[in-house]
């Protein structure tokens, strides 16, 4: 895995980390055995018939830490108000998309347990996209787009996303974002992992200086 992310402004903040080869060749490994995949589209908005848990083989699979550890720089580094302490960092959620043609994703946003938290995208299966349906604009078939929550004239709100085996972002649960369908007989696999934050009040403003909170 890289020690460095990228970091993506778009009015909100994206991080972008690469996971190694061996963590890819794990989690699809599992995916290829699993005897039961437990369908997760009871609480999903995708128009992915393939969607299932993945939560309970996060801890045997990550076995260098590198999903953990990735939510923990992000966590430690992303603008926060500094009058909360992280309490507690809790992956609530996990699944497998196997998106084939056609399938896809509208514009929603993620939640967990807490509404405050982080969901990520790892991709781990990609396939030939096909032939986009005009040349006109830039080319979406396959792709992610994230849509930060900012506006305005001469401002860039999203940022599309290319997948890539290995990649893996990170971004805020209220980051909207969508997945465009793509044309052919390969299937595009990403594992989703959602991430409640829990904090504690630990200075508030009293006459213009902070004080320890019920203070």
């Amino acid at each position: 895995m890289s020690n460095k992310p990228e970091k993506i402004h778009f009015g909100q903040v994206a991080y972008k980390f690469e996971v190694s080869q061996g963590l890819v060749d794990r989690i699809n490994a599992k995916c290829e055995t699993l005897d039961d995949k437990t369908t997760a589209q009871n609480y999903l908005v995708g128009k992915i018939k393939n969607e299932y848990h993945f939560l309970e083989f996060i801890e045997e699979i990550d076995t260098d830490l590198e999903i953990k550890n990735s939510i923990y720089h992000v966590v430690d580094d992303c603008p926060q108000d500094k009058c909360y302490e992280i309490e507690e960092i809790d992956m609530n959620s996990a699944w497998v998309n196997d998106q084939y043609e056609n399938e896809y994703q509208g514009v929603h946003t993620h939640s967990g347990k807490e509404d405050l938290g982080f969901s990520s995208i790892l991709f781990l299966k990609v396939p030939d996209f096909g032939k986009e349906i005009t040349d006109t604009g830039d080319p979406l078939n396959g792709k992610t787009e994230l849509i930060g929550n900012c506006g305005g004239i001469w401002n860039c709100p999203t940022h599309l996303i290319t997948p890539k085996v290995g990649d893996f972002y990170i971004f805020p649960y209220d980051m909207q974002h969508v997945v465009y369908p793509f044309n052919g007989n390969g299937m595009r696999r990403s594992l989703v992992c959602n991430f409640d934050i829990t904090r504690n009040k630990k200075y508030s403003m009293k006459k213009g200086k902070r004080h320890e909170y019920n203070k």
